[in-house]
């Protein structure tokens, strides 16, 4: 009898001990997804960051596009220019066959 008392005091004890690991490995666990929690909040940051300043460069190119666009239609309308010449090709069709020199075996 005194053996069985023996081993129940020893399993509560053994018992005991498990009961630390679990705590233990609990507590590295909620460290561990803590610690990833933050790293992924940080990341997150990070990239809003990014999308914001991207978005800022984004306004900043739209304006001075827009303030472009508006100058070269004030220089147009003050120079009483036609913007269907200005955008229209130049055609150098005439120009190689004027310029093209003879070849020897052609005389």
């Amino acid at each position: 009898m005194l053996q069985v008392e023996e081993i129940k005091g020893g399993l509560d004890g053994l018992e005991l001990g498990q009961g630390l690991i679990d705590v233990n490995e609990a507590r590295y666990f909620i460290e561990k997804l803590y610690n990833m929690a933050v790293s992924q909040t940080y990341i997150a940051a990070q990239k809003e960051l990014g999308i914001k300043e991207m978005e800022i460069k984004l306004n900043g190119i739209t304006q001075r596009n827009q303030v472009q666009d508006e100058l070269f239609q004030h220089v147009v309308r003050t120079q009483g220019l036609d913007l269907a010449t200005l955008s229209r090709p130049v055609s150098s069709n005439s120009s190689n066959s004027s310029s093209r020199s003879t070849s020897p075996t052609d005389t």
